[in-house]
């Protein structure tokens, strides 16, 4: 029973993006989850103002007030999360069960808005058929969930919620309601659809596509050119040639403690040059850094041959 149920939850983390098999897509997911704590508020917003909007004359409805309970339950629930600081380990990205509730919120919040503003949309047309209030209703709250996507953007778990929970629906509404009397407009509705989902999705993998490409960047090893007597009283005014050949094959030399003494650069300070280079791993890299220290000529200069050399034996 235990295991069943931790299994249980371990799938409702691997769906809210808190867990996953690669290292990378559940490091950006967490870095998402917790960026989310500075556009929380932008969220609610997008659910509110639409709300009070259309309960400022529904107010008598049904619906309108069983929303507004869910809002304020909503609203007590996540005040402390907007406006104090979180305890150690209480964000959601280090904390599952924060991490749960926040999925569940939005789940929440998303099929309460449908049922929300299809309940009204509808009885606008049972009421008075002539009248075309179902069509700001549906307008406003497609407006809002495509609001909301955007401030949650990124949480890919999200982002499908909204759109299928919320968004879809509401689509389906305006399609059935609308596709017998003008069928070149319900078809760009369901493009424009597509093309929304598409553009949450691709922006998730973009994301994604950077992140890890910082992860699968290669090795990189840098090499100290020191004056003589450094750290001590640096000899200044020695001799520098050699950094484009140092660089001939990619890697890069970084001047700290330079000068240029007429057409030639001189040693002017303590740690003079940094010479970096990168490989597909350590030795490759120390490799390619210390063929390239090779080729500077620098007399008044030295450096340490064995920066790298544990890290490079394991490899």
């Amino acid at each position: 029973m235990f295991k069943a149920r931790v299994q249980f939850w371990r799938r409702i983390d691997r769906l809210i993006g808190f867990e996953s098999d690669n290292e990378i897509a559940a490091k950006f997911s967490r870095e998402r989850i917790k960026s989310v704590r500075n556009t929380i508020h932008i969220y609610y917003l997008t659910i509110i103002a639409p709300f009070i909007g259309i309960a400022w004359v529904t107010w008598d409805q049904t619906p309108t007030r069983i929303m507004a309970g869910i809002l304020v339950l909503a609203v007590i629930t996540r005040f402390r999360h907007w406006v104090l600081p979180l305890p150690e380990g209480a964000s959601e990205d280090v904390n599952p069960v924060a991490a749960r509730v926040t999925g569940f919120m939005v789940v929440l919040l998303s099929c309460s808005q449908t049922l929300f503003y299809l309940s009204l949309a509808f009885g606008s047309i049972a009421f008075n058929n002539e009248n075309m209030a179902w069509l700001q209703i549906l307008s406003l709250a497609l407006l809002a969930g495509l609001t909301q996507g955007a401030a949650l953007t990124g949480i890919v778990f999200a982002s499908r919620v909204i759109f299928f929970c919320f968004v879809l629906p509401l689509v389906a509404a305006v399609l059935y309601i609308y596709a017998g009397n003008n069928l070149p407009a319900s078809v760009a509705v369901i493009v424009l659809t597509v093309v929304s989902l598409y553009l949450a999705e691709t922006s998730h993998k973009m994301q994604l596509s950077l992140l890890k490409a910082q992860f699968d960047a290669d090795a990189a090893l840098t090499v100290v050119m020191a004056a003589e007597g450094y750290p001590g009283t640096p000899q200044r005014g020695g001799t520098i040639q050699g950094i484009d050949a140092a660089e001939r094959d990619g890697a890069i030399v970084f001047q700290a403690g330079t000068a240029m003494a007429g057409d030639t650069l001189v040693a002017d300070g303590g740690r003079v040059l940094a010479v970096t280079a990168t490989g597909p791993d350590i030795g490759a890299a120390r490799t390619a850094a210390y063929a390239a220290v090779d080729r500077i000529d620098f007399p008044t200069g030295f450096f340490r041959r064995d920066i790298g050399a544990k890290a490079s034996a394991e490899c």
